[in-house]
């Protein structure tokens, strides 16, 4: 069901700690006088943010349809930008650029590297400092080489450090050094989307269709009492919508585009699908008519596979059970994990 490769790294982000080169990831610096206005209307989400905290937000385009995921953080008067999607994000920006603010890109000079698993918070902490044991999620803290932001999409421990080119090479270095005594891995993007998929972190490489954040389960994002960037398709949307987003498990493979049924009436289709390496399971999401956009209603797609829609996200992460202050990768066998898997029982 999923190549031994894949399956290697997917476990050391489930089990251990994992090293991603997210070069995808473009890296924003917002300022100039009007850098908060500016934010506020390219960014759709409330950004009241103190300095070094961080917030999940999207940037839409005139539609309301999402063009990237984004970590914004506060940088004193500056915002910081994590943009991840599958276009370059700076000529939309400057399109849609307002008032006196610039819009910096740092990638060409910087990287960011991510560690992800139960115990990246160990490994970080011996190759970057102690300091980082304390760093809450959604916050950064300036380090030696840079930046490193807590931002985990996995459900695990993660992080993001930005450095510069010239020194990233030597902080993976030294990272692959200490990461023996972690079975550190080094992983892909693919084995990064799968447990984020599990997850139910939103994946801007996975929209399809003419779907805004509405209909995408996003509207937490989203500032609804200020004026954005494709605002008013949002409204729109939201008096008009008639499908919304679901997680299904499922009782065989199944694919992107299946129709959904129900009775043998077409009430929805599915827009992304994988298998669950934890759960064993095919699992979709599917947009479906609002009224069945709940967890445990029986469904089956038009090939007949059964389908049941559940609460998620997937799996019981292990980072739940493990403490920093208690626990260590050494004596991680004392962790007392818990069930292997979180959400409703899938079709029989």
């Amino acid at each position: 069901m999923i190549a031994a490769n894949l399956l290697a790294e997917y476990n050391a982000i489930r089990s251990s700690t994992a090293l991603v080169r997210a070069s995808h990831t473009h890296v924003v610096r917002l300022h100039g006088r009007d850098a908060q206005s500016a934010a506020q209307w390219l960014l759709p989400s409330r950004l009241y943010l103190r300095d070094a905290q961080a917030r999940q937000s999207l940037l839409l385009d005139e539609q309301g349809r999402p063009l990237a995921d984004v970590l914004v953080a506060a940088d004193d008067a500056d915002y910081l930008l994590l943009i991840d999607g599958p276009l370059d994000p700076i000529p939309h920006m400057r399109a849609h650029l307002r008032g006196d603010a610039q819009i910096e890109s740092l990638s060409e000079t910087h990287q960011v590297i991510e560690v992800h698993g139960p115990w990246a918070w160990e490994l970080l902490s011996q190759v970057l400092g102690e300091d980082l044991l304390a760093l809450p999620y959604l916050n950064f803290f300036r380090i030696d080489e840079g930046l490193c932001v807590r931002a985990g999409r996995t459900g695990e421990f993660g992080y993001q450090v930005i450095v510069s080119r010239a020194d990233a090479q030597s902080v993976v270095d030294r990272f692959v050094a200490r990461g023996a005594e972690f079975d550190l891995v080094e992983v892909s993007p693919h084995a990064l989307s799968l447990a984020s998929f599990e997850n139910w972190f939103f994946d801007a490489h996975h929209v399809a269709g003419d779907v805004t954040a509405v209909e995408l389960s996003l509207s937490w994002r989203l500032a609804h009492d200020r004026d954005f960037l494709g605002r008013d398709a949002i409204v729109a949307r939201r008096a008009s919508r008639t499908r919304a987003q679901a997680c299904v498990l499922a009782a065989g493979e199944v694919f992107a585009g299946d129709r959904v049924l129900l009775a043998g009436r077409d009430v929805g289709c599915l827009s992304r699908s994988a298998f669950s390496p934890t759960r064993q399971r095919w699992f979709a999401t599917a947009q479906l008519e609002k009224r069945l956009a709940f967890a445990g209603i029986d469904l089956a797609t038009e090939r007949g596979v059964a389908l049941r829609t559940i609460a998620p996200p997937l799996v019981d992460n292990q980072s739940l059970y493990v403490d920093p202050r208690r626990h260590s990768y050494k004596t991680r066998h004392e962790v007392a994990f818990g069930v292997a898997f979180a959400g409703r029982e899938s079709p029989r």
